[in-house]
């Protein structure tokens, strides 16, 4: 009987130190579960680094064609040579043009030549006509006299015919008169057909020689456009502005075809620098940050003037490939050290303009797409979750935005468990 008390009060006792065992526990879990720590927003610079590759651009470029066929004599520059304005680039060939010119100026001669010979045949012939009318009105002036004469004879043979009746006399009479008035009539019809071709000639062009003008205003058209283009082509031995000479497409010794690509000529006050960063890096740079490029030989800053970035769709995923751009300007001393299209890597330290508010990574809850994390009033130790927009991140420090300020207090650490008004016995600042 005291063996089975004994064993009952062991078991009692072993019961009651179990129970003080968990009580205890409890006891240290709530006190864990009732402290919590925090760390104050911190409003800082971020200073960030990474591996780019910078290529040598252009936004204004003036593409050289040629007119037509010429011959080239030599070339005066290599790709990538800096040029200026009226920096003579080439020598080409214009004999051709001058020859052609030379003939079409002969051809229009030629034809000013028989211009002016039918125009001295017009006058010789207008000049005959002329004098065929004189002729005509001559013969007409004497044929009126004669029917004159002949028309008073008549009247005396009719006087005579009356006394005498002598109708032989009379007969005859009235013959020459008729033949006398027959000669008056064709003369006066060879003056007036005379007068009309006359006037006809006067009025009417010649056709050949409307022809022949023709021909001249063509021949006048070929030489200015001859010329047009040979002046063209001697001006394109020149450059018409400063700037960097690629893409030559001739060389010594060839004939150009027409509308081939001579060179074309970048202009070097609008070189720019253009960067590809790593897509991890995209939306770290904005305008007015600093950006500074660091290779084996060169090393200067740049100030962010522009900013372009591109998306595109991966086929098959609803993810969006990002590719950022930086396009910079250089300056006279920057672009003596690249060409149009090199690329060189190098190592880029991109520093913001602008605060930003960072935490800790660890100190974001993230729940489905949105991220959230919990501020701390730290008169009345109670926690409030508030919704934040991410940014960029560095290490372990990320940017937020949001309905909070740098004065804030932030939860570091915060468990799922947490939930928004819940009040803590202590907080701990760090």
């Amino acid at each position: 009987m005291k063996k089975k008390c004994y064993i009952a009060s062991g078991v009692i006792l072993v019961l009651v130190i179990l129970a003080v065992l968990q009580v205890f526990n409890k006891w240290n879990d709530l006190k864990v579960d009732y402290q919590i720590r925090v760390e104050k927003l911190k409003n800082e610079y971020l200073k960030f680094e990474s591996t780019v590759v910078a290529k040598t651009e252009c936004n204004d470029k003036t593409e050289i064609y040629a007119p037509d066929v010429f011959y080239v004599k030599s070339v005066l520059v290599k790709e990538n040579d800096m040029v200026t304005k009226g920096e003579q680039l080439f020598r080409f060939s214009t004999q051709d043009y001058e020859e052609e010119i030379l003939r079409e100026e002969e051809s229009k001669r030629m034809l000013e030549v028989q211009i002016a010979q039918e125009e001295q045949q017009e006058k010789s012939r207008l000049s005959e006509l002329k004098l065929s009318l004189s002729t005509y009105q001559l013969t007409c002036n004497l044929a009126k006299n004669e029917l004159d004469y002949q028309k008073a004879s008549l009247l005396q043979a009719r006087e005579d015919y009356k006394k005498d009746k002598d109708n032989l006399v009379l007969l005859a009479a009235k013959k020459t008169y008729r033949d006398a008035e027959e000669k008056y009539k064709s003369a006066l019809e060879q003056c007036d057909y005379v007068e009309k071709e006359i006037a006809d000639y006067q009025v009417s062009e010649n056709s050949n020689i409307k022809i022949l003008k023709h021909k001249i205003k063509l021949s006048e058209l070929t030489i200015k456009q001859l010329q047009e283009k040979k002046q063209i082509i001697e001006k394109m031995q020149y450059a018409d502005k400063s700037g960097i000479v690629a893409e030559l497409c001739i060389s010594k010794g060839i004939y150009t075809t027409a509308c081939q690509k001579i060179y074309t000529l970048y202009d070097t006050k609008k070189l720019n620098l253009k960067i590809k960063t790593e897509e991890k890096n995209f939306g770290l740079l904005s305008e007015g940050d600093t950006v500074t490029l660091k290779d084996d030989h060169t090393n200067f800053s740049l100030v962010i003037k522009e900013k372009q970035a591109t998306n595109q769709n991966k086929i098959g995923d609803v993810v969006l490939n990002d590719t950022f751009y930086l396009i910079a300007s250089l300056d006279k001393e920057q672009k003596k050290k690249f060409i149009i299209g090199d690329a060189r890597q190098y190592k880029m330290e991109f520093f913001s303009s602008k605060k930003a508010l960072l935490c800790s990574y660890s100190s974001l809850i993230r729940e489905e797409e949105n991220y959230f994390i919990f501020i701390c009033d730290l008169d009345t130790q109670k926690i409030s979750k508030q919704k934040v927009e991410i940014g960029n991140l560095q290490e372990d420090k990320i940017e937020i935005t949001g309905d909070i300020s740098e004065q804030d207090y932030i939860v570091k650490n915060p468990e799922e468990s947490y939930y928004d008004g819940e009040v803590f016995a202590s907080v701990v600042k760090e």
